[in-house]
């Protein structure tokens, strides 16, 4: 079978509605994504993850030039950042 979403329907939902009637249909009859589709209930499934990969990784790196920012208004460009920084993530000893 193969269809399109009405106008103003997104293809998310469009996919929901038919899963829900291929639900009603009687057993050993199933379903199954091809192509465009396929990818999108792929990509949405992975959605969290990417999610939780940008919290970890992705605004720890802006933060470190906030810090830097806030100690340059404060009239101490990056000495206090660097000291709050190197608490916490110092670098490996030289040598």
């Amino acid at each position: 079978m193969v269809g399109d979403a009405a106008v103003g329907v997104s293809s998310g939902t469009a996919m929901n509605i038919v899963e829900d009637l291929v639900k009603e249909l009687p057993p050993g009859i199933a379903l199954d994504w091809t192509g465009a589709s396929f990818q999108e209930r792929l990509s949405s499934t992975q959605a969290p993850l990417l999610a939780a990969v940008s919290i970890l990784f992705v605004i720890p790196v802006p933060g470190g030039a906030v810090r830097e920012l806030v100690g340059a208004f404060l009239g101490d460009p990056g000495g206090a950042a660097r000291a709050c920084w190197g608490r916490c993530c110092s670098p490996p000893p030289a040598g």
